[in-house]
């Protein structure tokens, strides 16, 4: 796979991540309950976030960056983070487990089901619009249920994944940011 592109997939699915689950008031009230400063965070505000939010590293970064908690220079000083230090700080989380293990089996719709359910039931949309968005659904879980099945066979963990998958930090500021 081209180094573009693997890059491109990683700071859209980063980005993804950091807007859909990290949105800016739940960091600002999660940053001010947890008593992590707006400026000069240390690693472990870091992955204290990672653990809030279940969300990965670099996500966590792309956020704080983008809401203007931290500068460039920063960036560049946890991304610089040994992955050796980072999986060591990592473990030393009590949720680490929780939120790094492999995920396939537990798939699950959230609410975007039951609003489709809901729906139906009320005719708000019409028969065909209701079967071509359930089909839309069902092809989009089976391409889904494919991804990570190829995704997860080869990493027990998502730590795993992640040593795997990290790119040079001199590549990521210059093509990404």
């Amino acid at each position: 796979m081209d180094e573009d592109v693997k890059c491109k997939e990683d700071l859209e699915a980063n980005a993804f991540a950091g807007l859909l689950l990290v949105p800016s008031n739940a960091l600002y009230e999660q940053m001010q309950i947890y008593g992590i400063p707006k400026s000069g965070q240390v690693l472990g505000d870091m992955i204290r976030l990672m653990a809030i939010f279940s969300v990965p590293y670099k996500a966590v970064l792309l956020r704080l960056y983008e809401e203007g908690y931290i500068n460039t220079d920063t960036v560049y000083e946890f991304l610089n983070v040994k992955k050796e230090v980072l999986r060591k700080a990592v473990s030393y989380e009590p949720d680490a487990e929780r939120w790094q293990r492999r995920t396939p089996e537990i798939l699950r719709f959230g609410s975007l089901k039951q609003l489709m359910d809901q729906n139906s039931e009320y005719d708000l949309l019409s028969d065909k619009r209701n079967v071509s968005d359930q089909e839309t659904l069902c092809k989009i879980l089976h391409r889904y249920e494919a991804a990570m099945s190829r995704l997860f066979s080869h990493y027990a963990t998502i730590s795993e994944l992640w040593k795997e998958c990290c790119f040079p930090v001199s590549f990521i500021l210059k093509k990404c940011l």
